[in-house]
């Protein structure tokens, strides 16, 4: 049972999110912990399952053709539990969030608002939601500089970050294309095609690696942070450009979809290299 549980919470994407908002506090000062910093780690950790558990909820019928292996379509969890589950974790998170200042209650307000309306209203909406998904991810870097007192300090990874999970949202939907179509969800593939939604993944993705240069360009970041950002990203997601133009099927969009995530991580590093000075 609480391995099912775990499974709707999504461990791995509450992680990110944690880390997201920690980097985004350690940026934006001159040490490596704060007590409040800390209650906004646990908040964001708390909102992320939040959403990861009502988008199980509400994406149930879908799952139940595409995934029935999980815990809410196989009846592991039933849907009154779930919906326990993501009430305590929206409160606790939002409690905490109260508890740092009025900046990091508001983020958090909306972005739980925003995870709750994603998928019964959004997820149907052309690239609406992948728009709005990766605006609530880019708001982590946001909500860890509010907690310490710099909000501007979180700008430049949520801009990547913005740009990052725009990319990854289309092709997950590209790769997810039969089941919406079969259940009527008009994502962006769906709506406009594959061609489009291709065309965007690949556009972003090349803006996104001029964009991760540009901090060097303009000596925001050193060296090291190029170098990091280059052979732990960048190259990567040049890679994906050319898988997605070469081999335009379910598998590629699968795998750069998967692969993107475990990327996630270089970047981070990359970008709190470069906010030490390096």
């Amino acid at each position: 049972m609480i391995r099912a549980f775990l499974y709707i919470v999504r461990p791995i994407n509450v992680l990110i999110s944690l880390l997201s908002v920690y980097l985004g506090g350690i940026i934006s000062i001159d040490k490596f912990y704060s007590d409040s910093l800390l209650l906004a780690c646990i908040s964001a950790a708390f909102i992320a399952g939040f959403g990861n558990t009502c988008n199980d909820i509400f994406d149930i019928e879908v799952d139940k053709r595409s995934k029935p292996f999980r815990p809410l379509p196989s009846s592991l969890v039933s849907v009154k539990s779930a919906i326990v589950l993501a009430l305590i974790m929206a409160i606790c998170g939002l409690v905490l969030a109260a508890l740092i200042n009025i900046q990091c209650l508001i983020i958090a307000s909306l972005a739980s608002l925003g995870l709750f309306l994603y998928t019964p209203f959004f997820k149907g909406s052309g690239y609406v939601g992948n728009i709005l998904i990766s605006i609530i991810s880019a708001t982590a870097f946001f909500y860890g500089a509010a907690s310490v007192g710099n909000i501007r300090g979180g700008l430049i990874p949520a801009a990547f970050a913005f740009l990052f999970h725009l990319v990854r949202e289309i092709v997950k939907d590209m790769e997810d294309f039969d089941v919406d179509r079969n259940c009527n969800v008009k994502t962006g593939a769906v709506k406009y095609g594959f061609a489009v939604s291709r065309f965007l993944a690949v556009g972003f993705t090349i803006l996104l690696v001029f964009a991760t240069i540009v901090p060097y360009l303009i000596k925001i970041y050193g060296l090291v942070y190029l170098v990091v950002v280059i052979f732990g990203t960048d190259l990567f997601l040049l890679y994906f450009v050319i898988c997605l133009i070469r081999s335009p099927e379910k598998r590629t969009y699968r795998f750069v979809a998967g692969f993107m995530k475990a990327v996630m991580p270089l970047g981070i590093l990359a970008v709190f290299i470069g906010s030490k000075g390096y």
